[in-house]
């Protein structure tokens, strides 16, 4: 799960939603707030247009 937690945000594939999950298991609520903060600007912090 620490692999996951520690991708990169451009991650391609099926990686970057392995990466958001691994985030909301180790239960970082504090990072993904701030990538729903930045979400909701228009900053998609080069995820993949999928997600």
């Amino acid at each position: 799960m620490t692999v996951y937690r520690k991708l990169p945000t451009e991650a391609k594939g099926g990686m970057p939603i392995r990466h958001l999950a691994a985030l909301a298991i180790a239960g970082d609520a504090g990072r993904l707030d701030e990538y729903k903060r930045s979400f909701e600007k228009g900053d998609r912090l080069e995820f993949v247009p999928y997600l």
